[in-house]
């Protein structure tokens, strides 16, 4: 413990979220402080639940968004569990991102598997 204090900077993962479109603008700049470690997007979860809507068969949303809630549910203790997985197995706290990227990249598999059925148009009468 008394060398924590010397090390613990060391130690500690900085994450910034870019969610505005002013991050985005700026994510050059932001990506750019001292001490940044990492950048990530955040309307991941409204974009997923617009995903779902376009997915969905008319009157099952109910259904639908009540599995999307119990799934997530069900697996947010990964993320949590794999980053001290990481650090433990490597002895450093910032080893934990690969934990994330884990669970990042089996994500990003998974969602490689979906398939969006097209937008139906609407026809739309003159009188």
């Amino acid at each position: 413990m008394t060398d924590y204090f010397d090390r613990v900077n060391d130690d500690i993962c900085v994450t910034v979220q870019i969610e505005s479109t002013r991050s985005v603008e700026n994510v050059d700049a932001i990506a750019a402080v001292e001490g940044v470690d990492a950048l990530f997007i955040g309307p991941s979860q409204s974009s997923a639940r617009a995903l779902l809507l376009q997915m969905v068969k008319d009157g099952r949303e109910g259904v639908a968004f009540g599995l999307y809630t119990m799934t997530g549910r069900a697996v947010a203790f990964a993320a949590p569990w794999l980053f001290s997985v990481f650090v433990d197995g490597f002895g450093a706290v910032r080893a934990g991102l690969g934990g994330i990227a884990l669970v990042l990249i089996a994500g990003l598999l998974a969602m490689l598997a979906v398939r969006v059925p097209p937008r139906h148009s609407v026809a739309v009468e003159q009188t």
